[in-house]
């Protein structure tokens, strides 16, 4: 099945929305997370909110995530007005944020885990698995991005290393890939049929 835009119940503290979910026959879920003019056009707040941080509970898949930050020297901070005004409640308002990965300019790392926390802790999904080791080993993660020239393109491609590298401690299948390489690999693995050479020809030209 596919869903697009799935809530996913972080027990009663919020319910983040993946872009889209594919659940497999064989019970293998891939979330993707798409981005485009977003990583070039604003600089991502990569906060956790006090509601997220607190909850020991939801961590226990993210053990060396939550060490990490821990350990940061930044404690609880006010929220910036502009990001009071398009995406806190006023409790948060009020309570603060943490930051991390605060040297990230482009990738919004903090959101990628947000959307991990929903993943290991929904419980309609966790129900379907007996074994919850079973249940993480059959998650992949799927950063997909709109490539782009110059240094921002060169920031966002750094950022994602680094956050995938440091995302694996935790044993994490993280997948980033491009657009444009998604779209180089549908050109060399659908059948060369008439409906799929039109819609091919199509985004070839609109996003190559």
């Amino acid at each position: 099945g596919i869903c697009f835009e799935q809530k996913l119940h972080i027990k009663d503290i919020s319910t983040p929305n993946i872009d889209v979910v594919i659940k497999t026959t064989n019970d293998k879920v891939f979330a993707i997370e798409s981005k485009f003019r977003e990583p070039y056009y604003y600089t991502p707040s990569n906060y956790i909110q006090k509601k997220y941080y607190d909850n020991k509970d939801i961590w226990n898949k993210l053990t060396k995530t939550k060490k990490y930050i821990d350990e940061l020297d930044e404690g609880f901070i006010e929220i910036e007005k502009d990001i009071k005004e398009r995406e806190t409640s006023i409790e948060e308002k009020e309570i603060g944020v943490k930051k991390i990965f605060p040297t990230f300019k482009r990738l919004n790392a903090a959101q990628l885990i947000k959307h991990l926390l929903g993943l290991f802790n929904d419980n309609k999904s966790i129900k379907e698995y007996k074994n919850n080791t079973e249940y993480k080993n059959n998650i992949r993660l799927i950063y997909l991005y709109y490539d782009v020239s110059g240094n921002m393109g060169e920031e966002h491609r750094k950022e994602i290393k680094e956050f995938s590298d440091f995302i694996k401690k935790d044993n994490i299948k993280f997948t980033a890939i491009s657009y444009q390489e998604l779209i180089f690999n549908l050109n060399n693995l659908l059948d060369k049929n008439e409906e799929n050479e039109k819609y091919l020809d199509y985004i070839n030209v609109r996003y190559l």
